[in-house]
Parts: structure tokens; sequence; C-alpha cells
């Protein structure tokens, strides 16, 4: 936990073992989780992220990304193999996401992006969703 500080770079390749990283309330813009494949929950609202890779993060089920300018989520589909994860990602600028073959997410809050479409006909769990506040123009739900 290295939340409320001033952060503006973070390094964790080497920290193979990470299951829990919080980073909030700093000015971090890119954090390299491609070594991480342990990590099980991120908690990096308030900081100015624009990108994030999730390719390598399979056992991922935890993710809070409020208040950064996210424009591009990338790897979110491999996140399927967590059970019962969660995804927050409020006040961003996030414009797409890929939401094809997320089964097992069962809670979804996007609020306040720039989202035109979702489609969560592959979001067989889902719980609760969200998605208040966007431009959106075409939703497919398809449970």
């Amino acid at each position: 936990y290295v939340s409320n500080n001033e952060l503006t770079d973070i390094n964790i390749d080497n920290n193979v073992n990470l299951k829990i990283l919080s980073v909030d309330n700093n000015n971090i813009t890119n954090i390299n989780l491609k070594n991480n494949n342990k990590l099980e929950g991120l908690y990096a609202e308030y900081n100015n992220i624009s990108e994030i890779d999730f390719t390598n993060n399979v056992n991922l089920y935890d993710v809070n990304l409020d208040n950064n300018p996210i424009k591009r989520i990338l790897g979110f589909k491999n996140l399927q193999n967590a059970v019962d994860y969660e995804a927050v990602l409020n006040s961003s600028y996030l414009e797409e996401i890929d939401l094809s073959g997320c089964e097992d997410l069962t809670y979804l809050v996007i609020k306040s992006n720039n989202l035109k479409k979702i489609d969560i006909s592959d979001c067989t769990s889902l719980s609760l969703f969200l998605v208040i506040t966007n431009i959106l123009k075409l939703l497919n739900i398809y449970l």
C-alpha cells in the first residue's frame, strides 16, 4: 500500500508474487503489470493513468480505476479466469471496452465516461451493472 503520496511512477516488474497493489491518490501515469500474473486486486483510483494492459493478469478479480483519464483498457477479457470479479471505472475518458468472454464478471460500474456503445451479452453472471452518465447510443444485453 502506497496510497496518498505524490508518486508519479511505480516499478513493480520484480514483484512477481504481488497479490494486491493499492496506489490510489497519487499522480501515477503508467503501471506496467506484465510481470504480475498473481495480482488479484488493483486499487489505483485518483491517478493520471490513461492506458492499462491486463493481458497477463489472469488472477485479477478486483479492479478500481476511478478518476483516471483512461481512454484504453487492453486485455480486459483476459480477466475471465477470475471468479466473481469486479470492475469500477468511474470518471474516466473511456470510449470503448471489450467485454467479450467476460462470463464471470459480477459487478461492473462505469459512470461518467465517454462510452457510446457497450455489449454485455457475454456477461451472464452480472448481478450489478451501472453505466451512468455516458453517451450511450447502443446497448446489447441478450442475457
